[in-house]
């Protein structure tokens, strides 16, 4: 099947054209235009049922049979083939952005292990946005996605409110090296240089 998937993978018009002739290669197209073909694998040989024709495709492509009276390549075959090339490609296309998604959830597995984040979470959030988005998803998607969960697990952050006059205490809680100290200084002169409130 894969050897077969690969060979249709090198081929183009001029292959199919040598195949039969540049007439049947259109006719092809045609009809697979308004078809919809259906394929069934069977060890290195595939069936496709094209405009009420059964073809069974196998290498050398050439050795491909059909069920019509046709004792040539016929644009059965030919349809049969393209349409073969065409999922073998989308397969294809869908495996390299599977892959490359699943880079960017272990790189964001990464990032959240980086900083401490507890191991279980990190695997709840990612397994809900795969759930979620889908193994298709963009990054910009994923991380929206993670900003979204992690939001719904430790809740929406707040504006500290200056105007009422009773004592607030503000807990600053992450990982060592995040950055808490030096925001709390960046927050406490703010409030007291600009808004006139008392720091403690």
């Amino acid at each position: 099947m894969e050897e077969l998937k690969r060979l249709l993978g090198q081929t183009d018009d001029e292959y199919f054209i040598g195949l039969s002739n540049k007439g049947i290669v259109k006719r092809a197209y045609k009809d697979l235009e308004q078809e919809n073909p259906k394929a069934e694998w069977s060890g290195k040989e595939a069936e496709v049922t094209l405009a009420g024709a059964v073809c069974r495709i196998r290498i050398p492509l050439g050795e491909s049979t059909c069920s019509c009276p046709s004792r040539s390549v016929c644009r059965h075959l030919i349809g049969a083939m393209l349409f073969l090339k065409r999922e073998a490609f989308r397969e294809e296309e869908k495996e390299e952005q599977e892959n490359t998604n699943q880079a960017y959830f272990d790189l964001i597995r990464k990032k959240l292990l980086d900083n401490e984040v507890e191991e279980s979470y990190v695997s709840q959030i990612l397994d809900d946005i795969a759930d979620t988005l889908g193994r298709n998803a963009n990054l910009d998607s994923i991380l929206a996605g993670v900003y979204q969960k992690i939001v719904l697990k430790i809740g929406q952050p707040h504006l500290i409110d200056i105007k009422s006059k009773k004592t607030k205490y503000v807990f600053f809680v992450g990982p060592t090296g995040v950055g808490k100290t030096t925001t709390i200084a960046k927050i406490a002169s703010t409030l007291k240089l600009t808004k006139k409130t008392k720091v403690a």
